[in-house]
């Protein structure tokens, strides 16, 4: 990839181009869950009402409850959804880092919490259920140290590596002719600069180009005898280029130290950029549930309101339909006031569109999110967990590509922002050259993490039946309790500082023993003295101080 201006626009025009069919697929979508954000093709009018196709509420209703579901169980701001740790669980334990991890982790949270994390994050997951793409820009903040921007995806087109990673971006954003000058200035071509007093409000389309820069400049640190980076914005790894579409004009040329933006996908074909959401899934749904809600409103105003067959000689007399109307006629032999008419009820078939509205929701994991968030209290965490089980396996695959593709590169892109800033600690010695993982221990992904424990639950209750059975306790020599033991902590999201160190581990289980002995020996040593016969007993000593003399004799004949 170059920086010049046409060779980014050549790109950019070519994947959009390809793109054309999912536009047009999401864009339809839109229309029925989330009309708010129906301009994928069309940017129609601001303010605009979007919603007059829909006659149905579940699909909006569905995606609201999907995304608020994602936020409050995998992101919640209240409690803590993730820690840094290593990968060697010893070296987490070690005192010093153990207190950098959870300081660290800390401040991570404190300056995501003070930052707009939350409604990027909330728009990320909606983009999610409606077109199965997201995408969040992570930058540093002017009055904090974070900031987060979430942008329309029909102007976002994205490129894949061949490893099927995103690792290019470029989005289309209009900017006013005062707003390009405001921001770039002199660099801005001339026909802007001629515009800036003329028509300041008029808007050009300007294309940001995030990609992996290929000729990176490196040179030889003498002193760690490594190559290092070059220092400078236009020699970082990931190339940020700003260009005038119209014009090809490159406004800016600068970079980043990491991938500034995240795209997850939902689910992704195997030849496919761009994701697949719950809401493509329940748009056959959708569509059919909107068509028979519109038909059964206009039955229902056929029935409140039917049309009438008038005779005709009451053309020219006002007919009175209003409730209690009194209309006159002529009546026949025995006939006295009747009703104008009375409507037919007609049978809606409400069971078919209550299948379709639980379809939609099975879509959006709906009953998932809302047992989550609205169990009995009464209810175990286990309990909740067999309930939800078969649901929690649908969302399995979704949480692991979005743990990928979300949360580990921006938490990434986070610690290293705040590390840069001097919000975090420096690193221990111990941890230098040493890899920081990140452990997830939201509502959810604790979640699926319980069920890994099933099998050693299963496992060990067989074990114990064994022994039992047996009254043979070698059976239990097959596993290693501490690692199990340990395991299932982590696995449930218990505090590093909660857990013991193998060493401090190792030199409880050594105390005990030792007191133990001791208890037998002296236990051993006053049985001996009570099975002595009482006529043993001498004045020179008592019947302990005679055993302790008849081992020492024994140990000097040995």
């Amino acid at each position: 990839m170059q920086n010049s201006g046409e060779d980014i626009v050549r790109r950019f025009e070519k994947l959009d181009a390809e793109k054309g069919t999912y536009k047009a697929h999401i864009q339809e979508v839109a229309e029925f869950a989330i009309p708010v954000k129906a301009t994928v093709i069309t940017q129609g009018t601001l303010g605009a009402k979007r919603s007059s196709r829909i006659f149905d509420g579940t699909a909006t209703k569905a995606l609201r409850i999907f995304a608020n579901g994602l936020y409050g169980h995998m992101t919640s701001p209240g409690a803590p959804w993730f820690e840094l740790t290593t990968k060697d669980k010893a070296l987490a334990r070690m005192p010093a880092v153990k207190a950098w991890l959870r300081d660290t982790s800390q401040r991570m949270r404190d300056a995501l919490s003070a930052s707009n994390f939350g409604m990027g994050i909330h728009e990320v997951y909606t983009d999610l259920g409606w077109c199965g793409t997201g995408n969040i820009f992570v930058t540093e903040g002017t009055r904090r140290p974070l900031n987060f921007v979430t942008f329309n995806i029909g102007r976002v087109c994205l490129d894949e590596n061949a490893e099927g990673v995103v690792d290019a971006v470029y989005r289309l954003e209009p900017y006013t002719v005062r707003q390009i000058i405001q921001t770039w200035g002199k660099r801005a071509s001339k026909k802007i600069q001629d515009q800036a007093t003329k028509n300041p409000d008029e808007k050009h389309d300007v294309i940001h180009a995030v990609f992996p820069r290929q000729d990176v400049e490196l040179f030889y640190d003498k002193r760690s005898k490594i190559r290092r980076l070059k220092w400078g914005r236009e020699n970082m790894p990931i190339a940020s280029v700003y260009v005038e579409r119209e014009s090809k004009n490159v406004l800016e040329v600068g970079g980043y130290l990491e991938m500034p933006y995240m795209t997850p996908r939902w689910l992704r074909d195997s030849e496919e950029v761009y994701g697949r959401s719950p809401g493509m899934d329940a748009l056959a749904d959708v569509k059919m549930l909107n068509e028979m809600s519109k038909t059964d409103i206009k039955a229902m105003q056929k029935i409140a309101d039917p049309p009438l067959l008038v005779p005709d000689e009451m053309r020219l007399a006002p007919l009175r339909l209003t409730p209690g109307g009194l209309n006159y006629y002529k009546p026949g032999p025995g006939e006295g006031p009747r009703p104008l008419y009375v409507p037919d009820r007609i049978q809606v078939n409400l069971e078919y569109e209550n299948q379709r509205r639980q379809a939609i929701n099975d879509c959006f994991f709906v009953d998932l999110f809302t047992l989550l968030a609205s169990r009995d209290k009464n209810m175990t965490a286990t309990e909740v967990l067999e309930l939800a089980e078969e649901k929690l396996a649908l969302l399995g695959p979704a949480l692991g590509r979005l743990q990928v593709e979300l949360y580990d590169p921006l938490l990434s892109r986070v610690f290293w922002i705040l590390y840069r800033a001097g919000y975090l600690p420096e690193v221990p010695d111990e941890l230098r050259d040493q890899g920081i993982e990140v452990d997830y221990i939201s509502k959810l992904a604790m979640a699926m993490r319980a069920f890994e424990t099933k099998a050693a639950q299963g496992a060990l209750t067989f074990t114990g039946s064994v022994v039992q059975a047996t009254q043979d306790p070698s059976a239990w020599d097959v596993y290693d309790l501490d690692k199990i033991n340990r395991g299932v902590a982590e696995r449930y999201g218990t505090p590093q500082e909660w857990l013991r160190p193998e060493s401090e581990v190792r030199k409880i289980r050594e105390e005990r023993q030792a007191a133990a002995q001791k208890a037998a020996q002296e236990q051993g040593m006053r049985d001996m003295a009570a099975a002595v016969p009482l006529e043993k007993k001498v004045e020179d000593g008592s019947i302990l101080d005679q055993i302790i003399q008849g081992q020492k004799a024994n140990a000097g004949a040995q």
